[in-house]
């Protein structure tokens, strides 16, 4: 029964903070950190049973334990069961007020230096050329040696302020016991016998029992701030998001005006439009998407290009079909169509570890991989991957790449980025206006991978975004351009 209380507990705490990964802001979670939602994700919810549920459960079964014997020795003894339950409480809530403080530093402490492990990971694999004939190896290495040293040391602490308080109180019992009988003896009374018995066996029980509360107590001390982390995390998911703030954004974004515009063809669709009416006449932000065009933003770095897609794209505050906001610039009117989805695109991308064809069709079943692999060979030889990777034949899907693309290069990772939107595209719901978002998704590509890529992406979006540097791309492939100066 314990056993599936706690399973149920936790896998509902779980099933909460997993569930908030996708509801928290994006701005909120990239303030979060990698590191913690990676503690969060990979060793707190997975030991949440261990820090909380358990300590809980053991608490309310040792405390109704305790009150049962305390109040059976009440009926049978009640002046000496007040004194010795009152010096017991004030024995543990000394133990519990001296040690409290000392545990949840040691537990803030042990957390932040394990995020600062994570982020060592993460740096020794990804920066593995830049470290390895670099003084700042020598520095990671001391760091977690020394560090590592540091969390032994606070962990050695808290399992001994954990569990002092035990030979403190049965000693404290053995002499309760000791001085009854000796007062009994003195006084000649006749129940000496019963009485050491009934005490010494209700002691036996009651302190094991009082332990286990104090180090149940002492246990969610311990792993605070994991438990403190898990909290943040869903308070992040309630977290109220006040769109004037968000809005301050625009502080962020040049001028943005249109410099070129191919001749209007009838009928055309216009899927979204930004208007800024400006307090100051001299702020420009005109901007809109039209269905079927592909649409360019240029401008240097720093002057607002990823803000302004994040504008765009919903990032900032949801979109609706029309709405008009009050701003420090002045009047912002944004004109939504509700059949509009963004698909992004960017320049960096996270590659797990899995195979070829699992990272391009997000996917792990095999009907589902089997279904796609005439698709997926198509759009790895047409990118020329297939030959740079030495790939036979279909099997060869199947093969893992290592984590984060380490064994291949950043221009093939890249276009492995490129494939897996490409596939998205081509599988996403054809009812709604699907609009590519990339910003500068062709950095570090070749002019020959380049090429084939825009090819492949052309036959799959017709609408699309580009952010870029390059007044002379955003020509060859957009429509129409935005200048943000």
């Amino acid at each position: 029964m314990s056993s599936m209380i706690n399973t149920t507990i936790s896998s509902n705490i779980s099933a909460k903070v997993i569930n908030s990964t996708n509801k928290i802001d994006i701005y909120e979670l990239e303030y979060f950190g990698i590191s913690n939602l990676s503690q969060v994700l990979s060793n707190d919810i997975q030991n949440i049973t261990n820090e909380l549920v358990y300590p809980l459960l053991q608490i309310i079964i040792s405390s109704i334990l305790s009150i049962s014997i305390s109040i059976f020795l009440l009926i049978k003894i009640p002046l000496i069961t007040l004194i010795i339950f009152f010096v017991y409480m004030l024995l543990y809530y000394f133990f519990i007020k001296t040690s409290k403080n000392k545990i949840r530093n040691n537990s803030k402490k042990t957390a932040y230096f394990k995020a600062k492990f994570t982020q060592s990971a993460s740096e020794i694999v990804i920066s593995s050329r830049y470290l390895k004939n670099s003084i700042k190896s020598k520095k990671i290495i001391d760091f977690l040696k020394g560090k590592d040293k540091e969390i032994k040391k606070m962990s050695a602490q808290n399992n001994f302020l954990s569990t002092y308080p035990k030979f403190i109180a049965e000693t404290f019992g053995l002499l309760s016991i000791a001085f009854i009988g000796l007062i009994s003896t003195i006084y000649s009374n006749e129940n000496i016998i019963s009485l050491l018995a009934i005490l010494a066996l209700s002691i036996q029980k009651i302190i094991p029992s009082l332990q286990s509360i104090f180090v149940a107590i002492s246990s969610i001390n311990c792993n605070s701030a994991n438990i403190d982390r898990i909290i943040k995390f869903i308070k992040l998911a309630e977290k109220e998001v006040y769109y004037k703030d968000r809005l301050k954004i625009l502080d962020r974004i040049g001028n943005v005006e249109i410099i070129k515009k191919i001749p209007e063809a009838e009928n055309k669709i216009i899927l979204l439009k930004l208007n800024l009416d400006a307090l100051d006449k001299k702020e420009k932000l005109n901007f809109s998407i039209t269905k079927n065009e592909w649409t360019g933003i240029v401008g240097r770095s720093g002057i607002g290009k990823t803000s302004l897609m994040d504008l765009i794209t919903g990032m900032v505050i949801p979109l609706d079909d029309k709405k008009k906001y009050i701003t420090d610039k002045g009047e912002l009117t944004i004109l939504n169509n509700l059949y509009n989805n963004f698909i992004y695109l960017s320049q960096f991308n996270y590659i797990p570890n899995c195979s070829l064809i699992e990272y391009i069709t997000n996917n792990t079943y095999e009907y589902n991989l089997n279904q796609n692999i005439e698709y997926v060979s198509y759009l790895l030889k047409e990118s020329n991957l297939f030959s740079e990777f030495n790939l036979t034949n279909e099997k060869d899907l199947f093969k893992d790449l290592s984590e984060n693309a380490s064994s291949i290069s950043g221009g093939q990772a890249q276009r492995l980025n490129i494939l897996r939107t490409i596939f998205e595209l081509k599988n996403f719901h054809q009812n709604r206006n699907n609009i590519l978002a990339m910003d500068e998704p062709f950095k570090g590509l070749d002019d020959k991978s380049k090429f084939n890529c825009i090819r492949l992406l052309k036959e799959v979006s017709n609408t699309a975004i580009l952010i870029t540097h390059s007044y002379k791309e955003a020509d060859k492939l957009c429509n129409c351009i935005y200048k943000i100066t």
